[in-house]
């Protein structure tokens, strides 16, 4: 039996809704795929990235946990915050703490070797007034940044308070520390102001779990808690702006390389701008002197760049044997400076009429071959009485002062010419004949 025109029509339309919709629920799957990639793997990098060992966005997750951007890869177990789209303005989203239970952590710190560093969060607190609260933790509670120990402070801490910040609200704000190890200075910004600058020597180091909010299972924080940077060396103040302030004026970077083709009075020095930083156009050049330290050094400007790429530098007009010190350096535009390390070289010493070494085993082999024939010949020339000998003798002594010249300079060669005149003048006959 054929199925009818009605029939027909239905089947028709049927299979054309169970299309429409497994299209429909093809289309749902791949945005949600789409959504959870996204969520899963946007790259947040903080506006400085030299030296960054942790990124901390506070709004992209991996696996459930919160991101690390940074190298070190350290993303944080997330034990109890509850996640907010109302962040500080800097990423889409971050996490409030509630100051009760709430922290994040990972087992390894993020300073368990750095002696440098650099701390920078955006937060608020919930509480203005809150007392003895851990923000973060770097593997022992004798390693930290606190938060109300002191009235309305955060305070870097290890074992003893060495630096602070006070707010005067709770809204958010820029927090930053930086400790230079060599110089053992530690610094303090809130919202890219320098606040503090301590010398003193500050130990974050170590090994031990890295927990956010918490000392561990008491002293918690709370608060909303967006960005949060962390570095292997001390920021600069420009680089402090760029991250607070989104004034990224960022530094060029410069390299100085070895002085090639040298010569006695010639050189020719080198330097690599591997980057612009922020600006558009880099001027570069050398500081060149004879001091270690480059003070009264010439400063030379060699170009203005437009890119990266290397520059050289020939220099001529040096002394000889002479050790000269050099470094490159960049200029970019918004005051931004870079200079790179300080290298020397020496000058060669200019070849003469000897040779390039007066003192070679040839001149001083000739030196005494010449001495041993004048003094022959001088001997010979008394024995007979031939003044031949004597001129002859003078000859060789000539000789020698060339090679006198070469090894003590002006006066011993003079010296030697005196000696080989008084020789030849006692071979000149006196009537014109040779004495027999």
């Amino acid at each position: 039996m054929r199925p009818s025109a009605e029939d027909v029509s239905y089947s028709g339309t049927r299979i054309g809704r169970l299309m429409n919709r497994g299209i429909l629920f093809g289309l749902a799957l791949s945005v949600g795929i789409l959504i959870l990639l996204s969520a899963e793997g946007s790259a947040t990098y903080p506006p400085v990235t030299s030296g960054n060992i942790d990124a901390y966005d506070m709004s992209t997750l991996s696996a459930g946990k919160v991101k690390d951007f940074g190298p070190s890869a350290l993303d944080l177990t997330i034990s109890g915050p509850s996640s907010t789209s109302t962040a500080c303005g800097g990423s889409a989203g971050a996490y409030v703490f509630n100051g009760v239970t709430d922290k994040m952590s990972n087992t390894a710190s993020p300073l368990a070797s750095a002696t440098s560093w650099s701390i920078a969060f955006h937060a608020k607190p919930t509480l203005l007034s809150e007392v003895n609260t851990y923000l973060l933790t770097f593997g022992a509670g004798s390693r930290a940044v606190l938060y109300g120990y002191h009235t309305n402070q955060y305070e870097i801490y290890d074992g003893s308070f060495k630096a602070s910040t006070t707010i005067a609200n709770t809204d958010c704000h820029w927090i930053i520390f930086t400790y230079d190890s060599g110089a053992t200075t530690l610094k303090s910004y809130l919202d890219g102001t320098q606040i503090t600058t301590t010398n003193t020597v500050v130990t974050l180091s170590g090994t031990g779990t890295f927990y956010v909010g918490t000392s561990g299972s008491a002293d918690f924080w709370g608060g909303t808690l967006d960005e949060l940077y962390i570095y292997n060396r001390a920021l600069t103040a420009p680089e402090v702006d760029c991250i607070s302030n989104n004034v990224c004026t960022q530094n060029p970077v410069v390299t100085t390389g070895e002085g090639t083709i040298i010569t006695c009075s010639t050189t020719i020095v080198n330097g690599n701008l591997s980057s612009m930083g922020s600006s558009t156009s880099v001027t570069v050049g050398f500081q060149f002197g004879v001091s270690p330290t480059l003070s009264g050094a010439d400063n030379i400007t060699v170009e203005t760049r437009n890119s990266t790429g290397t520059f050289s530098l020939n220099k001529s007009g040096l002394a000889e044997s002479t050790f000269y010190y050099f470094r490159a350096w960049a200029n970019g535009t918004n005051a931004t400076y870079a200079q790179g390390a300080i290298l020397y070289f020496q000058t060669l010493a200019c070849p003469t009429i000897c040779g390039s070494d007066p003192y070679s085993p040839s001149n001083l082999w000739s030196v005494g071959f010449l001495i041993g024939v004048a003094v022959v010949l001088a001997v010979m020339g008394g024995a007979t009485h031939n003044r031949l000998f004597f001129i002859l003798s003078g000859i060789a002594i000539f000789f020698i002062a060339f090679y006198s010249g070469c090894m003590g300079g002006l006066v011993p060669a003079s010296l030697v010419v005196v000696v080989g005149m008084f020789a030849i003048l006692e071979g000149i006959p006196y009537k014109g004949e040779w004495k027999k």
